[in-house]
Protein backbone atom coordinates (compact mmCIF):
# COMPACT_ATOMS: atom_id res chain seq x y z
CA UNK A 1 0.00 0.00 0.00
CA UNK A 2 2.84 2.39 0.85
CA UNK A 3 4.42 1.83 -2.56
CA UNK A 4 1.08 2.40 -4.31
CA UNK A 5 0.85 5.83 -2.66
CA UNK A 6 4.44 6.62 -3.67
CA UNK A 7 3.81 5.62 -7.28
CA UNK A 8 0.64 7.71 -7.41
CA UNK A 9 2.46 10.73 -5.97
CA UNK A 10 5.28 10.30 -8.47
CA UNK A 11 2.75 10.31 -11.33
CA UNK A 12 1.14 13.46 -9.95
CA UNK A 13 4.44 15.32 -9.77
CA UNK A 14 5.40 14.13 -13.27
CA UNK A 15 2.04 15.45 -14.50
CA UNK A 16 2.95 18.89 -13.20
CA UNK A 17 1.28 19.12 -9.80
CA UNK A 18 3.09 21.10 -7.10
CA UNK A 19 2.37 18.44 -4.49
CA UNK A 20 0.00 15.79 -3.21
CA UNK A 21 -2.53 15.36 -0.43
CA UNK A 22 -2.98 12.10 1.46
CA UNK A 23 -6.66 11.48 2.18
CA UNK A 24 -6.91 10.04 5.69
CA UNK A 25 -10.53 10.81 6.48
CA UNK A 26 -14.17 10.45 5.34
CA UNK A 27 -14.15 6.70 5.98
CA UNK A 28 -11.63 5.90 3.25
CA UNK A 29 -8.90 3.32 3.89
CA UNK A 30 -6.53 5.46 5.97
CA UNK A 31 -9.45 6.90 7.94
CA UNK A 32 -10.58 3.34 8.65
CA UNK A 33 -7.12 2.48 9.96
CA UNK A 34 -7.14 5.55 12.25
CA UNK A 35 -10.53 4.82 13.79
CA UNK A 36 -10.95 2.36 16.67
CA UNK A 37 -14.49 1.80 15.38
CA UNK A 38 -13.22 0.04 12.25
CA UNK A 39 -9.63 -0.90 13.08
CA UNK A 40 -9.86 -3.92 15.33
CA UNK A 41 -6.53 -5.35 14.27
CA UNK A 42 -4.35 -7.03 16.89
CA UNK A 43 -1.03 -6.52 15.08
CA UNK A 44 1.28 -3.51 14.86
CA UNK A 45 -1.31 -1.67 12.72
CA UNK A 46 -4.03 -1.78 15.39
CA UNK A 47 -4.52 -1.09 19.08
CA UNK A 48 -3.63 2.37 20.34
CA UNK A 49 -3.24 5.44 18.12
CA UNK A 50 0.44 4.68 17.52
CA UNK A 51 -0.55 1.40 15.91
CA UNK A 52 -3.67 2.67 14.15
CA UNK A 53 -1.73 5.57 12.62
CA UNK A 54 1.28 3.44 11.61
CA UNK A 55 0.17 2.94 7.99
CA UNK A 56 -0.50 6.67 7.57
CA UNK A 57 2.85 7.59 9.13
CA UNK A 58 4.70 5.01 6.98
CA UNK A 59 3.07 6.42 3.85
CA UNK A 60 3.82 10.02 4.82
CA UNK A 61 7.46 9.21 5.58
CA UNK A 62 7.86 7.46 2.22
CA UNK A 63 6.15 10.33 0.40
CA UNK A 64 8.29 12.95 2.11
CA UNK A 65 11.39 11.12 0.91
CA UNK A 66 9.99 10.70 -2.62
CA UNK A 67 8.66 14.23 -3.04
CA UNK A 68 11.67 16.19 -1.86
CA UNK A 69 10.62 19.84 -1.83
CA UNK A 70 7.19 19.22 -3.41
CA UNK A 71 4.21 20.00 -1.18
CA UNK A 72 2.84 17.24 1.05
CA UNK A 73 -0.52 17.66 2.75
CA UNK A 74 -2.58 15.29 4.88
CA UNK A 75 -6.35 15.53 5.11
CA UNK A 76 -6.73 14.16 8.64
CA UNK A 77 -9.81 12.59 10.23
CA UNK A 78 -10.42 14.26 13.58
CA UNK A 79 -13.75 12.76 14.65
CA UNK A 80 -15.90 9.73 13.97
CA UNK A 81 -19.08 11.25 15.43
CA UNK A 82 -20.49 14.71 15.96
CA UNK A 83 -22.13 14.43 19.36
CA UNK A 84 -21.66 15.45 22.96
CA UNK A 85 -20.20 12.02 23.78
CA UNK A 86 -18.39 10.96 20.60
CA UNK A 87 -17.22 7.42 20.01
CA UNK A 88 -14.12 6.47 18.10
CA UNK A 89 -11.25 8.87 17.59
CA UNK A 90 -10.40 10.92 20.67
CA UNK A 91 -9.07 14.44 20.93
CA UNK A 92 -5.83 13.01 22.31
CA UNK A 93 -5.55 10.63 19.31
CA UNK A 94 -5.87 13.56 16.93
CA UNK A 95 -3.35 15.76 18.73
CA UNK A 96 -0.82 12.93 18.86
CA UNK A 97 -1.27 12.15 15.17
CA UNK A 98 -1.01 15.82 14.17
CA UNK A 99 2.25 16.22 16.04
CA UNK A 100 3.65 13.03 14.47
CA UNK A 101 2.70 14.22 10.98
CA UNK A 102 4.41 17.56 11.62
CA UNK A 103 7.56 15.76 12.77
CA UNK A 104 7.54 13.79 9.49
CA UNK A 105 7.68 17.02 7.51
CA UNK A 106 4.18 17.56 6.14
CA UNK A 107 3.57 21.01 4.70
CA UNK A 108 -0.12 21.22 5.62
CA UNK A 109 -2.62 19.43 7.85
CA UNK A 110 -6.22 19.76 6.71
CA UNK A 111 -8.79 18.66 9.29
CA UNK A 112 -12.08 16.96 8.48
CA UNK A 113 -14.44 14.29 9.76
CA UNK A 114 -14.37 10.56 9.30
CA UNK A 115 -17.67 8.66 9.68
CA UNK A 116 -19.84 11.56 10.83
CA UNK A 117 -21.54 12.47 7.57
CA UNK A 118 -21.52 15.69 5.60
CA UNK A 119 -24.10 17.91 7.27
CA UNK A 120 -22.74 19.17 10.54
CA UNK A 121 -25.33 20.31 13.08
CA UNK A 122 -23.29 23.46 13.75
CA UNK A 123 -20.90 25.68 11.86
CA UNK A 124 -17.16 24.95 11.79
CA UNK A 125 -17.37 21.71 13.84
CA UNK A 126 -13.68 21.00 13.26
CA UNK A 127 -12.47 24.40 14.54
CA UNK A 128 -11.61 23.16 18.07
CA UNK A 129 -9.57 20.32 16.57
CA UNK A 130 -7.87 22.65 14.10
CA UNK A 131 -7.03 25.12 16.87
CA UNK A 132 -5.56 22.44 19.13
CA UNK A 133 -3.54 20.91 16.29
CA UNK A 134 -2.35 24.36 15.16
CA UNK A 135 -1.11 25.08 18.67
CA UNK A 136 0.61 21.69 18.86
CA UNK A 137 2.35 21.73 15.46
CA UNK A 138 3.79 25.24 15.50
CA UNK A 139 4.70 26.50 12.04
CA UNK A 140 2.91 23.79 10.04
CA UNK A 141 -0.19 25.40 8.50
CA UNK A 142 -3.55 23.91 9.49
CA UNK A 143 -6.60 24.18 7.25
CA UNK A 144 -10.06 24.24 8.81
CA UNK A 145 -13.05 23.32 6.70
CA UNK A 146 -16.59 22.13 7.22
CA UNK A 147 -19.78 24.17 7.25
CA UNK A 148 -18.04 27.56 7.20
CA UNK A 149 -20.71 29.63 5.50
CA UNK A 150 -19.73 33.28 5.87
CA UNK A 151 -16.78 35.58 5.40
CA UNK A 152 -17.19 36.81 8.99
CA UNK A 153 -16.92 33.29 10.37
CA UNK A 154 -13.88 32.49 8.23
CA UNK A 155 -12.20 35.75 9.23
CA UNK A 156 -12.93 35.12 12.91
CA UNK A 157 -11.38 31.63 12.77
CA UNK A 158 -8.24 33.08 11.20
CA UNK A 159 -8.01 36.04 13.58
CA UNK A 160 -8.39 33.80 16.64
CA UNK A 161 -5.56 31.59 15.40
CA UNK A 162 -7.77 28.51 15.08
CA UNK A 163 -6.16 27.77 11.74
CA UNK A 164 -3.94 29.18 9.03
CA UNK A 165 -6.26 28.54 6.08
CA UNK A 166 -9.99 28.15 5.47
CA UNK A 167 -11.31 25.47 3.14
CA UNK A 168 -14.62 25.85 1.33
CA UNK A 169 -16.10 23.35 -1.08
CA UNK A 170 -19.87 23.18 -1.17
CA UNK A 171 -20.38 26.96 -1.53
CA UNK A 172 -18.34 26.74 -4.76
CA UNK A 173 -20.46 23.82 -5.98
CA UNK A 174 -23.69 25.72 -5.30
CA UNK A 175 -22.41 29.00 -6.75
CA UNK A 176 -19.08 29.25 -8.61
CA UNK A 177 -19.16 33.02 -8.00
CA UNK A 178 -19.87 32.76 -4.29
CA UNK A 179 -16.77 34.79 -3.39
CA UNK A 180 -18.67 37.87 -4.58
CA UNK A 181 -21.08 37.30 -1.66
CA UNK A 182 -18.04 37.36 0.65
CA UNK A 183 -17.01 40.77 -0.60
CA UNK A 184 -14.68 39.81 -3.45
CA UNK A 185 -15.14 41.25 -6.95
CA UNK A 186 -17.59 39.28 -9.08
CA UNK A 187 -15.45 39.27 -12.23
CA UNK A 188 -12.81 36.97 -10.77
CA UNK A 189 -9.64 37.94 -9.03
CA UNK A 190 -9.44 38.86 -5.38
CA UNK A 191 -8.32 42.12 -3.88
CA UNK A 192 -4.65 41.11 -3.82
CA UNK A 193 -4.15 39.35 -7.14
CA UNK A 194 -5.62 38.68 -10.56
CA UNK A 195 -5.18 34.90 -10.60
CA UNK A 196 -8.04 33.74 -8.37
Amino acid sequence: MREAFVRAARRGIQAGYAGVEVHACHGFLLGQFLSPLTNIRKDEFGGDIAGRSRLLRDIVAALREELGEALLSVRLAVADELSEKPRGLTFEDVLWTGKELASLGVDLISVSGNFCGFDAPRSAPWAPYAAAIQQRVGNVPVLCTGNIRSFEEAESLLERGCCTLIGVGRPFVKNPNFLATWGYPSGGGCASCETC
